[in-house]
């Protein structure tokens, strides 16, 4: 530690977890020479780690076996410090320690610099800022599986950075490429919160960095798109940018982009209009139900007539799909498609976040509400059925009756569905839709009693928590292997 340039030559981003070195010299035992108390941070990593998508973590043999770091040698010197370090057998080493000192600087180092320096000096340690961010870099850009604890760590590293603004120099350009990479939502749920903070400093404090991002959405014709297989790679692009304006707005304040909102509707518009790719209408879907939660009411009128359009265009078509299927009808490959099948669950899901939302929140919903679901009692002599009721009867010839113990134990709730690969999973969520004005108040059926939740009845705290819950499931994807 007496080198000035430890923390360069240990953070370096490791793959692979292979095993310990077979090396009986002292240095090779324990490569952190260190009288800290590892044990406590040991305990506040798992903490902050727990329900992570993956953990690299192991213990060391020493501790296994009951050794205190006390008991272990308290000098070493420098040339098996550095042999240590270089690991010049090229064993692969335990990641243990590496992740303890990048979650060490993500609570401590920000708050450090900022502290230690008065107002007119601080910018004097940006030089020191920009070497640990010049290590940290490299965890952020591996979007991998075994990277995960790097990734989180340094992403918690990143987030106390942005709240200082002087410290913006350090890490704006960089955060802005990753911003905009095609791989940017490969990550766990624990990392994804930590990048709300990261999106909202750098949108907050900058005017041109929200405008770049809309340019990133706008269509311009690209004579590249040629071929068909290019054609469907633009719309995915697209959709990762309608995704990517979503995930920004959702870490902004309440009505904070209510100035913009002109804009965010224009390019919504635009992308429709261009195209019917389930992938870009999934996205627009995602996009509407987390600007429900960030605008007041009177900012959304001019989505209204977007939203209620497409849901109803989706739900059509998922009411004539499955009209073919009770009809036996073959051609189904559009329905049984992966992305059509996303675009359904996303059309489903901005339908429980409306009816989620607190009764009579959202005046627009009221005055078409009675058009998706049961608003009063219905007979057979109805000459009218909601969407609900219909999709309900479609799925119940199709897949049968729900049984009282599906009844109990399947959750009518989509907050945690992250894919559709069947419309009969559709059907406690329709069941609950067509259903709720006949049950008597607290004799809803479902698991947690969660068919309560659709009808309105939380309150707006309450239904805003759930909600943003389901969002973060929806933006977060799988790592790479």
């Amino acid at each position: 530690l007496e080198t000035t340039t430890w923390l360069k030559r240990t953070l370096v981003v490791k793959h692979d977890q292979g095993s310990r070195s077979q090396d009986a010299s002292p240095s090779v035992e324990l490569s952190t020479p260190l009288n800290t108390p590892l044990p406590s941070l040991n305990q506040s990593e798992q903490n902050s780690m727990r329900g992570s998508s993956l953990s690299l973590m192991t213990r060391p043999s020493s501790l296994d076996a009951g050794t205190s770091l006390g008991s272990l040698p308290e000098k070493r010197s420098s040339s098996n410090l550095r042999s240590s370090v270089k690991d010049t057998n090229n064993n692969k080493r335990d990641p243990a320690h590496s992740t303890q000192a990048l979650f060490l600087l993500a609570e401590n180092l920000a708050e450090l610099v900022d502290s230690v320096c008065k107002s007119d000096d601080k910018e004097r340690l940006l030089p020191t800022l920009h070497a640990v961010w010049g290590n940290v870099v490299p965890y952020l850009k591996a979007k991998n599986a075994r990277n995960s604890r790097f990734f989180l760590a340094s992403s918690q590293l990143l987030a106390s950075m942005s709240s200082f603004s002087y410290m913006r120099p350090v890490w704006k350009k960089t955060t802005l490429e990753l911003l905009l990479d095609s791989s940017f939502f490969k990550m766990d749920m624990h990392s994804l919160k930590q990048w709300l903070i990261v999106t909202d400093h750098l949108m907050t404090h900058d005017k041109t960095s929200f405008k770049d991002l809309l340019k990133s959405i706008a269509y311009t014709p690209n004579a590249s798109f040629s071929i068909m297989t290019s054609k469907e790679q633009e719309y995915e692009a697209r959709a990762q940018a309608v995704k990517r304006l979503a995930f920004v707005v959702l870490g902004s304040e309440l009505d904070q982009y209510q100035a913009q909102m002109n804009d965010i509707q224009e390019r919504l518009s635009e992308n429709l209009r261009v195209s019917q790719s389930p992938s870009i209408r999934s996205a627009v879907f995602l996009c509407i139900r987390v600007l429900l939660l960030r605008l007041r009411p009177p900012s959304l009128i001019g989505i209204w007539p977007i939203m209620v359009t497409e849901l109803v265009h989706v739900l059509l078509q998922m009411e004539q799909q499955l009209c073919a299927e009770g009809n036996g009808i073959e051609d189904l490959g559009c329905a049984r498609d992966d992305a059509w099948m996303q675009l359904y669950l996303a059309a489903c899901k901005l339908l429980e976040t409306l009816c989620t939302l607190p009764a009579g929140y959202l005046a627009q919903f009221q005055m078409c509400h009675w058009a998706f679901v049961n608003s009063v009692s219905t007979s057979k002599n109805d000459m009218f059925l909601p969407f609900a009721g219909r999709l309900n009867k479609l799925l119940r010839t199709k897949f049968g009756r729900l049984t009282q113990e599906e009844l109990a134990n399947l959750s009518p709730s989509l907050c945690g569905m992250k894919m559709l690969t069947s419309f009969e999973e559709l059907r406690p969520f329709f069941y609950a839709l067509a259903t709720q004005n006949k049950a008597l108040p607290g004799t809803h059926e479902g698991a947690g009693n969660e068919s309560s939740f659709l009808t309105g009845s939380l309150s707006y705290r309450n239904a805003v928590q759930r909600l943003e819950h389901a969002l973060c499931v929806d933006f977060a994807e799988h790592w790479q292997l």
